[in-house]
């Protein structure tokens, strides 16, 4: 369970700094339209409530290979439950006790309902130099974050996230959005960018 937490903190506070065939088997599930990532099992002060009529799907590992090939994704039925006091478009329970939190959700920001029970008030932020900079395009959520215009953008407890739901940040994948912030070094084919504003692009 401490692994777990702490696993899910250090990939959520600055980036997975792993290539992607590394992050193949992260703890995750498709719910309605959103992606989610396993943060913690059994995490204390967290009361795990009835159980949604909707179900998750599971994709299957496939960090291996087989005469050559990749098995084909496939997905699997999971059953899922509200989390007391958390809307589920923010977090929930998968399985017996592994709480998902929502990838268009940023538990690095203070005013998420989980940010003290999964411990980012407590995880070490890695400094970042870097010229300002800024990205725009359509926002995109996969399991190790948010992803504008192909840059990876770092979300800090400092981040002004405009967008919001629920009273915390939240964006919704589609949405085209603006990114204000310092470059980050590029690493596994992808611009990284320290987040310190995004907001909604309109018109």
């Amino acid at each position: 369970m401490r692994k777990l937490l702490l696993a899910a903190v250090a990939v959520a506070a600055f980036a997975v700094h792993a290539a992607p065939s590394e992050a193949a088997c992260i703890a995750t599930l498709n719910w309605r339209t959103y992606t989610y990532t396993g943060a913690a099992s059994n995490p204390a002060g967290v009361k795990i409530g009835a159980e949604l009529p909707e179900r998750a799907k599971v994709p299957s590992c496939n960090d291996m290979v087989v005469n050559g090939q990749v098995p084909p994704l496939t997905y699997s039925d999971m059953p899922v439950a509200q989390l007391d006091g958390v809307p589920p478009s923010v977090a929930l329970a998968g399985g017996a006790s592994v709480v998902y939190v929502n990838a268009s959700t940023f538990p690095q920001l203070p005013s998420h309902p989980l940010h003290r029970t999964l411990g980012y008030d407590r995880a070490p932020e890695r400094p970042v130099s870097g010229a300002p900079c800024q990205v725009k395009g359509v926002a995109r959520t996969d399991t190790a974050g948010l992803t504008v215009n192909g840059a990876r953008v770092i979300v800090t407890r400092d981040t002004k996230v405009e967008l919001q739901r629920h009273g915390t940040g939240f964006i919704a994948p589609g949405t085209t959005v603006r990114v204000g912030g310092s470059a980050c070094e590029k690493k596994y084919g992808a611009i990284w960018v320290k987040a310190r504003r995004i907001a909604r692009v309109t018109g």
